[in-house]
């Protein structure tokens, strides 16, 4: 029955345009494309970045803390002109991906787009820390917006998946780069 399900989930019609079967998108020519079992490494690392979190924020983060006296309330951080420049000539810059700066080429050569490591690890890592955001919320401070969290963080990584599995790694690249940058203002208008 598993096999007759996995069959039906894996059906090409599904995943991949019509001219293009999985055979298309095996590795060949030191080319490498993507494989959904590469997704079961971010279990692991999960829980890897779960154990870095817990020794640093025992270890470093609170000690630091303490010899610097701060206490667990909300401070209003000073204007630092040479950072704040840094960040904006820094974030102008292109990538060396041609996708970043060119929609165009995003969908240049789809489906059968190489995977490079720097997306490979970029998505692994990123899926990876979804998971452990999701493994720790029963762990960390209860906040009001607990559901909020979970269905975000399963929407995330249910979504990072889809994008990983049907090769979409050049659009799903430029959408996590928007969503990691949203997310950065929605907690800080959370912590409000």
């Amino acid at each position: 029955m598993f096999q007759t399900f996995k069959e039906w989930f894996w059906l090409e019609r599904f995943w991949l345009p019509p001219t293009i079967m999985w055979s298309d998108l095996e590795d060949h020519d030191g080319l490498v494309f993507v494989k959904p079992s590469h997704l079961y490494m971010t279990i692991p690392y999960a829980f890897g970045l779960l154990i870095i979190r817990h020794f640093f924020e025992k270890f470093i983060a609170t000690p630091l803390a303490k010899t610097f006296g701060i206490k667990e309330k909300v401070r209003k951080s000073t204007p630092n002109t040479v950072l704040e420049n840094f960040f904006q000539h820094s974030s102008r810059q292109p990538s060396q991906k041609p996708w970043v700066y060119d929609l165009w080429e995003v969908w240049n050569g789809y489906p059968k787009q190489p995977l490079l490591p720097s997306q490979y690890w970029y998505y692994i890592l990123e899926m990876s820390f979804y998971w452990s955001l999701l493994f720790s919320l029963g762990s960390d401070v209860k906040r009001k917006d607990f559901l909020a969290h979970v269905i975000h963080h399963l929407a995330a990584i249910s979504l990072m998946s889809f994008s990983w599995c049907a090769n979409y790694i050049r659009s799903g690249t430029l959408v996590m780069i928007v969503h990691d940058v949203a997310d950065i203002w929605l907690e800080v208008n959370v912590c409000h």
